[in-house]
């Protein structure tokens, strides 16, 4: 389900999770998958790609560049090895013009309720 591992701490709070195979996938950027597209404003975005988040903004920043809003998924502790957390992928989007509004939804642990990720709203700043 990711271009990452698993790091322990997402096998060991899901244990469900653990195993799998490996497969061949394409990728392309977010830019060039939406070049030549035309988007009706505003522009909504979503990004939740396993821990990757910070590769599809960094590949990805024509686009948000007209997007009004993003909702990230985000997280607060690494449940993919090499995967940037919430404090990195807020100063990126502040980087690129956009404001933390909240979270629509997190994922808890269930060892002891922490919370690991949400779903993190930036708004295009005024």
């Amino acid at each position: 389900s990711s271009l990452l591992e698993m790091a322990p701490s997402h096998v060991r709070a899901f244990p469900f999770t653990a195993g799998g195979a490996r497969l061949p996938v394409s990728v392309s950027t977010l830019d060039a998958q939406l070049a030549g597209q035309q988007t009706e404003e505003p522009v909504l975005v979503k990004i939740d790609v396993q821990g990757t988040e910070d590769r599809v903004i960094a590949g990805g920043r024509a686009t948000l560049g007209r997007t009004a809003v993003a909702i990230v998924e985000t997280s607060f502790e690494p449940l993919y090895e090499g995967q940037v957390l919430f404090d990195e992928i807020h100063a990126t989007m502040r980087g690129l013009g956009f404001t933390y509004h909240g979270n629509l939804a997190q994922l808890n642990s269930p060892e002891d309720g922490r919370v690991l990720q949400c779903d993190a709203i930036f708004v295009r700043s005024a």
